[in-house]
């Protein structure tokens, strides 16, 4: 498929004529795109200078007209100005028509008067959920914005702005990546994921996503790299959420909601970042663990034979991303259980009558799995090893899943009483230390906040001693943050008092 795109200022006749053509071929054409970019007129000699020079062409006058091949964003090839444009038109589409000088100035004052109410729409608009996203080249974007696009709660009324940022691209200031977010957005208006009230922009400073916005989804890969010890490591996730913190204390709102979403220790960020950022309530940090426990139901299934649709998400406990523990001994699952009448004692061999109701029974897996874990956990590790070689990147579905349902209770009017397993600032419970954000049951308070589950019970010795291991862990680590925090401040202030 071509893609054209028709570069001018509003107030330019030629820019109005051509814009007019290609609106009249992209209705009575089913494969015919184009994109209108309006340039301001004051800025209208610094775009075409940097557009000559990056692409080595020479037009000055508006319109500038080019196509690209199969997508947005793809390699540009020169049209020209409205002549080449009107020429290109009559050899493939054979088109031809006449627009008087008065109907053409017409056409360029319905353009500016577009512009400029475009311009102070954009200004002035007041968005019902302003949502920053950190780590925009992780692959589970462009779904995640369908997802949350497709939510009444969000997109009613002024609707949802998107604010998108990478801070890998902003590490790298040359031209072609810091127009990779905009080919995105461009990709996404143009399959629709977009629309009147899902409006997406890319922003150059991580200041500017946290500003005003209600939701910040954090997706930045901070997985650990190959061969990078464990200090470095550490030092690496320190020195990212002090930079984060310190742009969060001054211009993130006091009740945003923060979910760290990403491949690594999303736990120990949440709780650095707690640590760090005292403008926003704990309680509204959170860590997206439930979709570990994920492709535990399948495996489980498998052995016992109960349907997968009878089967809850096991509990996921652990610093995430340091340890973890998928407890599959204590599933829920539906079990058919049949209550026998009295008289099926005595009924004899053979009998028709009926001997009982079948009632439905909510019912712990640990009696049907209780020497199995090591074998879920073994097959849950080669499933994902098949799926990572078939697809040569790591499956996020189920990643996608736990934080769309996670997101969706989080902004229902209606307090859910639905426990979830999630990285919450722990208040003691269970016997890990008071805040630190670890993977627990976590249940909805009466003002919408997570907190750990004190009830959740607890009946498998095997569990509670996963779970002690788990805490001892994490305090290992955070007593080596600890360490590497007391040494950078130490060091700071030897160089300031030097």
């Amino acid at each position: 498929m071509v893609f054209y795109i028709i570069c001018g200022h509003p107030e330019c006749i030629q820019f109005a004529h051509a814009i007019y053509v290609a609106q009249y071929l992209s209705d009575h054409l089913p494969n015919f795109k184009f994109k209108k970019n309006f340039i301001p007129k004051s800025k209208w000699s610094e775009f075409v200078l940097k557009l000559n020079k990056k692409n080595k062409w020479y037009l000055v006058k508006s319109p500038i007209i080019w196509k690209e091949l199969t997508n947005w964003g793809s390699k540009p090839y020169l049209i020209g100005g409205l002549g080449q444009f009107w020429e290109y038109c009559y050899c493939y589409y054979g088109l031809e028509t006449f627009i008087s000088k008065e109907n053409l100035k017409k056409l360029a004052n319905d353009n500016l008067q577009y512009f400029e109410e475009e311009q102070n729409n954009i200004l002035n608009r007041k968005f019902n959920q302003e949502i920053g996203i950190f780590g925009c080249s992780h692959n589970m974007l462009e779904h995640l914005i369908m997802e949350l696009s497709g939510m009444p709660e969000f997109i009613n009324g002024n609707g949802i702005l998107f604010k998108l940022y990478d801070e890998l691209l902003d590490e790298d200031k040359s031209y072609k990546n810091s127009k990779f977010l905009d080919g995105l957005i461009e990709n996404f208006e143009m399959s629709g994921i977009l629309h009147k009230n899902c409006v997406a922009k890319a922003v150059q400073k991580e200041e500017d996503v946290i500003y005003n916005s209600d939701l910040i989804i954090f997706l930045e890969d901070f997985s650990r790299l190959e061969g990078e010890q464990e200090n470095m490591f550490l030092k690496r996730c320190i020195e990212r959420v002090q930079g984060l913190a310190d742009s969060m204390n001054i211009k993130a709102k006091r009740s945003v909601h923060v979910i760290f979403c990403n491949d690594g220790p999303s736990c120990l960020l949440a709780t650095l970042l707690i640590e760090y950022c005292a403008s926003i309530i704990p309680s509204n940090i959170v860590a997206v663990t439930a979709y570990l426990g994920l492709p535990a139901i399948n495996c489980v299934s498998k052995i016992t034979n109960i349907e997968v649709s009878k089967i809850s998400a096991p509990p996921v406990w652990g610093f995430i991303g340091i340890n973890e523990f998928v407890d599959v001994g204590n599933i829920i699952f539906k079990a058919n259980i049949l209550c026998p009448f009295n008289r099926a004692i005595t009924l004899p061999e053979g009998s028709t009558l009926i001997q009982g109701t079948i009632v439905k029974e909510f019912r712990m897996m640990s009696y049907l799995v209780s020497n199995l874990h090591n074998e879920i956990k073994k097959t849950m590790q080669r499933n994902n090893e098949c799926i990572v070689k078939k697809l040569h990147y790591k499956p996020y579905f189920a990643q996608l899943r736990s934080l769309m349902s996670l997101i969706k209770i989080w902004y229902s009017e209606d307090i859910s009483d639905e426990i979830i397993s999630l990285g919450v600032c722990s208040n003691g419970t269970f016997g890990i230390p008071s805040g630190v954000v670890f993977s627990q049951p976590a249940v909805q308070d009466s003002r919408h906040r997570w907190v750990p589950f004190q009830k959740f019970p607890i009946m498998n010795e095997n569990t509670i001693d996963e779970i002690n291991n788990l805490v001892k862990s994490t305090v290992s680590i955070l007593s080596m943050v600890a360490y590497e925090i007391d040494f950078r401040s130490y060091s700071t202030e030897d160089v300031e008092d030097g």
